[in-house]
């Protein structure tokens, strides 16, 4: 796998805008996508680097990219054994000929099972690669299980359980995120009004001086005035 390439990417992570490269992967049977983030110190990732990890992932890594199979596709091209019993107490196993894998895929932890198909699986896996931090952090601010879920309008336990799966568990709980992203938007306004009230702070010293200007010019004319 040393001579393979990989099409390096350039994906957003977070909402903050910041950019960070990885090597794509492209099924080539049903083109889902796949990104493994550059996470290490060269510019572009050692080609068996990037394949040890997308096999971990279940992908089947060719030497060319048009050989290239998600862990979809790569479950329906293995066909299912059975054992059959051989004549001298010894067994060996053959195919099943009507073995087909499910379809949709089914999510299965955490929690109960739930279909999905294969292109909702797609679109969950680009978007955890957009808006996960990594293991130590999680998601960037703003995501969770159930952001994800209400973006791309699929289950939240499909989401949670590729998330799971492929990026790690996340690092805090969802009432201490909720609660998190609320004193934020608190902070935040907070902070609005503060800026407006040193506004109106700075004109009301702004005009109370020159209110004080206009007195001293008043009380010039006014003995000028009487002095006439």
């Amino acid at each position: 796998m040393r001579d393979r390439a990989f099409t390096t990417v350039s994906i957003q992570r977070g909402q903050d805008g910041r950019r960070q490269s990885g090597a794509e992967i492209v099924c080539g049977d049903c083109g889902a996508r796949d990104v493994v983030i550059n996470a290490t110190r060269y510019q572009h990732m050692p080609p068996g680097m990037v394949a040890q990890k997308l096999q971990r992932q279940g992908w089947k890594v060719a030497q060319a990219p048009s050989g290239d199979r998600c862990p979809a596709c790569s479950a329906k091209r293995r066909p299912a054994l059975k054992i059959v019993g051989g004549t001298t107490g010894q067994h060996q196993e053959e195919p099943m000929a009507n073995a087909k894998p499910a379809e949709p895929i089914e999510a299965h932890r955490p929690g109960p099972a739930v279909t999905i198909t294969v292109d909702q699986k797609r679109r969950i896996n680009a978007k955890l690669h957009e808006v996960w931090d990594g293991g130590a952090t999680g998601y960037s601010r703003g995501w969770s299980d159930h952001a994800v879920a209400e973006a791309l309008s699929v289950p939240r336990a499909a989401v949670a359980q590729i998330r799971s799966e492929f990026f790690g568990e996340a690092r805090d709980n969802p009432e201490v995120r909720e609660f998190l992203e609320r004193a934020d938007i608190l902070f935040d306004a907070a902070a609005q009004i503060e800026a407006k009230v040193s506004a109106l702070v700075a004109e009301a010293k702004t005009l109370s001086a020159g209110i004080e200007v206009m007195r001293r010019d008043v009380g010039a004319i006014r003995k000028t005035v009487g002095a006439a």
